[in-house]
Parts: structure tokens; sequence; C-alpha cells
């Protein structure tokens, strides 16, 4: 499943809170609620969200920026936000760039090697 259009802010208080629920009531689960988010849910921040701690939340394979045509919450150019990356390791940054999104749609990332 991805979450679009949502940001990514509501993601440390669910993880909380089902960390929370799971430590009180583990019986009540088929296996730990986090590891199922973690392993189902891809998250399209927006672009000026901490995206380092979304990665340490769920993993930087778990995250999927949109590049399209200007959005309210997206940017005018939406390639320069490669220039907010500076700094990660190059594969993060394929796979912010688009590389999680073509895993997610099953497409080949070609472009993006």
């Amino acid at each position: 499943m991805a979450v679009i259009e949502n940001g990514s802010s509501w993601v440390a208080p669910l993880l909380k809170n089902l960390a929370d629920v799971y430590k009180k009531m583990p019986q009540e689960f088929a296996e730990d609620p986090i590891s199922v988010f973690k392993r189902n849910i891809s998250i399209s921040p927006f672009w000026e969200e901490d995206l380092g701690e979304l990665a340490q939340l769920v993993g930087e394979d778990k995250r999927a920026l949109r590049l399209r045509l200007p959005h309210p919450e997206g940017l005018a150019e939406p390639a320069s936000y490669v220039d907010e990356l500076e700094g990660l390791p190059g594969e993060t940054i394929r796979k912010i760039m688009g590389g999680n999104l073509a895993r997610l749609m099953n497409v080949e990332d070609a472009v993006l090697r």
C-alpha cells in the first residue's frame, strides 16, 4: 500500500501507538505490527519533511518521492529536490528520486541507473 497526499508527520505517532499496544497485548497480534507496517506500507512524504527521520522509522526502501508536475505540496521543479539530498549515498538518492516508486510499481528503473 502506498500512502500519498498525506505527508509523513503521522507515521511516528502511529508507530509509537502500535508499539505501545503490542507491548501490552502481544497475544492480540499475529506478528509485530511495526514489522508489518514497515514491510507493507510505502509513504510519500512532503518535500519539506525530514526524510532522514522517516528513513529511521521505516527504512529508506519505503520512501517514495513523487516526481510529477507541480502540485501544491510539491516543488515547481521536482527534479531539483536532488539538491536537498546532498551528502546522502548515491544508492539512497536513487531510491528517493524514483527507485522506490519504480520498485513499488514493478517497473524497470533503468533511467535512474
